[in-house]
């Protein structure tokens, strides 16, 4: 059996997350083969009465259980994308926006490093 992991989405209408690998058609062009999907619920928080529907927390976001390994393949091929930098689609437990602490850290780093070039 294939491990799952918890994928959370913002958006209210969900997203399909389509996994691409290369690969060669019957006349030997180059192209992208679908291997597979992972459909994110959406946080329907446009919709969502107040308490929210089943799977979604206090943030408005909906988590669905999702192929680990498929998950992976999608994240290396998507960690740029402004899905993952926005914080619209992310892996439970691994989002930094749900951590202060490394939130404040970030800051504090910054504001080193610009006192740091302001210095003669």
């Amino acid at each position: 059996m294939a491990s799952t992991i918890k994928v959370g989405c913002r958006l209210p209408q969900g997203i399909r997350l389509r996994v691409f690998e290369p690969g060669k058609d019957a006349f030997g062009e180059n192209v992208l083969n679908e291997i597979g999907e992972v459909a994110l619920a959406g946080s329907g928080r446009h919709v969502a009465a107040p308490g929210g529907l089943d799977g979604k927390d206090d943030d408005g976001v909906a988590f669905t259980d999702a192929d680990a390994d498929l998950w992976a393949k999608w994240f290396k091929q998507n960690e740029k994308s402004d899905l993952i930098t926005s914080g619209a689609v992310f892996e439970k437990g691994k989002q930094p926006k749900d951590d202060p602490a490394a939130e404040n850290e970030a800051a504090a780093q910054a504001s080193t490093q610009s006192q740091a070039k302001r210095r003669p």
